[in-house]
């Protein structure tokens, strides 16, 4: 009897043994998926990149931005399709990823944490119907690398070159003058400690532009050939409201370093007026 008993007792146990052993059998799956490594937190693949950008549709520019360890260059592309506001990247920027979390945060505000060094371009106009100021450019550099070059962007821009002059006047224009002969035509542009300064009575337009553009030190560009003769007073005005006192069809552009805090006028520029373009 104990002989048949321990025999049966090896036969069950081979066969226990050979059921656990078949692939149909949930305990051999079990050792199975742990040897090919697919359960546990160390196994698991990397996520990609997250990237969520979302831009108000009107300037001031509001954004909504969550980024995990998305490239810079990514970012920055998003950012520009949905303003509309080319942006440029350094060498060095081009590189970079970042995470971010922000919610409704200003456009100005954001570039600050983009990049060590930002700039950006902005256009003053002198047209009241105009925003006075609105971005037309950002560049992302890192500390020690070059500023970004002193040109922007403007539509078939020539430099002029202008004499001041009176001679010119339209024949109605000349007729007032003749009558008012002891008004002579005065031109008189100062500039001190970033405040400018104007007197101008029976002046081209594009003389007394001229003359600023010379006092500050930028380029001017005329779109079109203007004939407009002005008389123009004030004194000590910031550049962005000067441009308010001269013209409708005057454009500056200046740019700011954000890291050195500091503002400079870039390009004055004569645009063409509306009436004439549509």
């Amino acid at each position: 009897m104990k002989s048949t008993y321990h025999r049966l007792h090896i036969i069950s146990g081979l066969l226990i043994a050979a059921v656990l052993a078949m692939p149909g059998s949930s305990v051999a799956q079990q050792r199975t998926t742990k040897k090919r490594g697919q359960v546990g937190a160390s196994d698991k693949q990397p996520s990609k990149p997250k990237l969520f950008v979302k831009v108000t549709s009107k300037s001031p520019f509001v954004i909504t931005l969550r980024t995990v360890d998305a490239p810079l260059v990514e970012v920055a592309a998003r950012i520009s399709e949905q303003t509309r506001i080319p942006i440029e990247l350094s060498p060095v920027m081009q590189a970079q990823r970042v995470t971010l979390n922000f919610k409704g945060i200003d456009l100005e505000s954001l570039v600050r944490t983009l990049a060590p060094q930002p700039f950006i371009d902005y256009v003053v106009s002198g047209d009241p119907k105009e925003p006075q100021q609105k971005i037309v450019a950002i560049y992302l550099h890192a500390y020690n690398e070059d500023p970004p070059g002193a040109s922007v962007a403007t539509r078939d821009n020539f430099e002029a070159f202008i004499l001041e002059a009176n001679t010119d006047l339209p024949e109605d224009e000349a007729k007032a003058d003749t009558e008012k002969a002891d008004k002579k035509p005065i031109l008189e542009v100062g500039y001190e400690k970033s405040l400018l300064s104007v007197s101008a009575r029976s002046q081209p337009l594009t003389a007394v532009l001229y003359k600023i553009a010379e006092l500050i030190g930028v380029p001017f560009d005329m779109q079109y050939m203007s004939v407009e003769f002005v008389d123009i007073n004030f004194k000590d005005y910031v550049l962005q409201d000067a441009m308010r006192s001269l013209s409708p069809q005057v454009r500056l552009y200046i740019r700011t370093d954000f890291q050195a805090n500091e503002t400079k006028p870039v390009r004055l520029v004569l645009v063409e007026p509306s009436n004439l373009t549509s």
